[in-house]
């Protein structure tokens, strides 16, 4: 924990150091309340902002649990969330695929529409979420490959949508909008990882179908109309 402290410090001294606003920032907008009714009357920022919440659910969980999962997967027993070596490596490699994926995704969003690559990512994901509890038990090398996937899909789509979100608002309220769509994620997440202190082993392999849902794939599908 020492060590990640001291790490955050520096990089937010480089930051105050070293980095400086670029030539084509905006000047700040007056307080305005009706600025959170004027972003959502625009259907693209809706959607994009509606179609984020349902991923963080996911995104987190699975952050969150993906090593109760594969150390009970593994076989270890024992406390009230199975933990193990074996299961904070596969975390490890689930977490740290997704740099890869938004990488990628970035890459490809530039050049095929960034609602098209999110669709993608969420579609991947959601076949994921379906297969977990197939999985279970399943040989550690296809346990980590499956691990891998839905590490670098699950977060795939975060930065595309806020993208969505920045180019489709109103150029005066850009941060209202990212705002708007980030807060609800937020507490979300916390919700949610306030859930996911609860698993136990049989939890861990017969609920792992709880977080797919169907509709989370069609709001950011719909922004590319």
């Amino acid at each position: 924990m020492p060590p990640a402290s001291a790490l955050a410090t520096i990089g937010g001294a480089l930051v105050i150091a070293v980095v400086r606003d670029g030539p084509y920032l905006a000047g700040s907008s007056r307080f305005d309340a009706s600025a959170v009714s004027q972003v959502f009357v625009e259907r693209g920022t809706r959607l994009a902002s509606l179609g984020y919440l349902g991923p963080m659910w996911e995104l987190y969980a699975v952050w969150t649990w993906i090593a109760a999962f594969a150390s009970a997967s593994f076989g270890v027993t024992g406390g009230a969330t199975p933990s193990s070596p074996a299961g904070s490596a596969v975390a490890f490699a689930t977490i740290g695929s997704g740099a890869i994926g938004s990488a990628a995704a970035g890459w490809f969003a530039d050049r095929i529409g960034k609602a098209r690559i999110a669709a993608w990512a969420m579609s991947v994901s959601g076949a994921c979420c379906a297969a977990a509890g197939f999985v279970f038990h399943a040989p550690a090398p296809l346990l980590v490959v499956f691990a891998v996937v839905w590490g670098a899909a699950v977060v795939a789509d975060s930065a595309q949508l806020s993208a969505l979100v920045a180019e489709y608002s109103p150029r005066d309220h850009v941060g209202t909008a990212l705002t708007i769509q980030t807060a609800p994620a937020s507490c979300w997440r916390w919700h949610r990882f306030a859930c996911c202190r609860l698993p136990h082993r049989r939890w861990a392999g017969n609920g792992c179908f709880s977080a797919w849902r169907p509709d989370r794939c069609s709001a950011s599908s719909r922004c590319a109309g």
